[in-house]
């Protein structure tokens, strides 16, 4: 079942603006989580927690986070 078909989960529409990767990359949608990636600043460079945080600002991470359904950074500078 693709994303878009979950019967558990329904997309809700407000003041008329559905939820989409537009409305949400254009901040037209306002229920919106974001979610950061912080790291320490003394971390590791060779940790695997730096070495995720690397990859996924990455074109090809970036490629990661929107196919898993969320809007890449890409999109909201």
């Amino acid at each position: 079942m693709a994303r878009d078909e979950q019967a558990w989960a329904k997309c809700i529409g407000v003041n008329g603006i559905e939820p989409s990767k537009s409305t949400i990359s254009n901040n037209t949608y306002p229920y919106v989580s974001e979610i950061y990636a912080a790291l320490r600043s003394d971390i590791d460079k060779s940790s695997n927690a730096y070495k995720l945080f690397e990859y996924l600002i990455t074109a090809s991470g970036q490629k990661v986070v929107k196919e898993s359904g969320y809007v890449p950074i890409d999109n909201q500078r």
